[in-house]
Parts: structure tokens; sequence; C-alpha cells
């Protein structure tokens, strides 16, 4: 019985195959390679794009102030980035990051 299951199995496994090979794959489509330049993004209302120290300082201010109470909620924020250190938020989240702990008393 198990013989006749594998059997069963290498015969659909080679006719998969040579379904495969037999098809013919479409044209591909070209693609115009001209380059648009755009200007970076920034995403602050200052215009100035804050660094991971920066970033840590304000942190380390804001948490002296209260730390059981902004400690956590440093934490928390940190979270939502897919984070636990400030070196792993993603750097386009910076300024953002920077206002949120601003608020938060920096």
């Amino acid at each position: 019985m198990l013989e006749t299951e594998i059997k069963n199995l290498a015969a659909e496994i080679k006719m998969l195959r040579e379904a495969l090979t037999s098809t013919t794959l479409p044209t591909p489509i070209p693609v115009d390679n001209t380059e648009v330049e755009t200007a970076p993004v920034d995403n602050s209302p200052s215009g100035v794009t804050h660094t991971v120290a920066d970033l840590q300082a304000l942190c380390a201010k804001v948490v002296r102030l209260d730390k059981t109470k902004n400690r956590k909620a440093v934490v928390t924020m940190l979270a939502k980035y897919d984070a636990t250190l400030i070196e792993q938020v993603p750097e386009s989240n910076y300024n953002e990051l920077f206002d949120k702990l601003t608020a938060l008393g920096g």
C-alpha cells in the first residue's frame, strides 16, 4: 500500500515537472530605466534632521525627570517602532520620535 502511494506520487511529480518545463514563459516587458531625481523627503516641520545621539540625549533627559512614569512611556514608544533600543528605530522615524519625546517633557 505504501509502495503504491510512493509510485503514484512519483508519477504525479514527473507529470508536474514535464508540465512546468513545457510551458513557455511570457516575454518580459521592457522597463524604462530612466532615473528621476527626487529631493529627499523631510518629515519634520522644522526641517531639522535628528540623529541617534540627539534621541539618546533627549531620552536620558526625559527619563531623569520621572524615572517610573517616563521610562515606561519611552519603552512603549520604542515598541511602536518594533525596537527596544533607539538604534533599532528606523531612521525615517527619528523626527517623529524626537517630537514625541519632547512632548513627554524633553
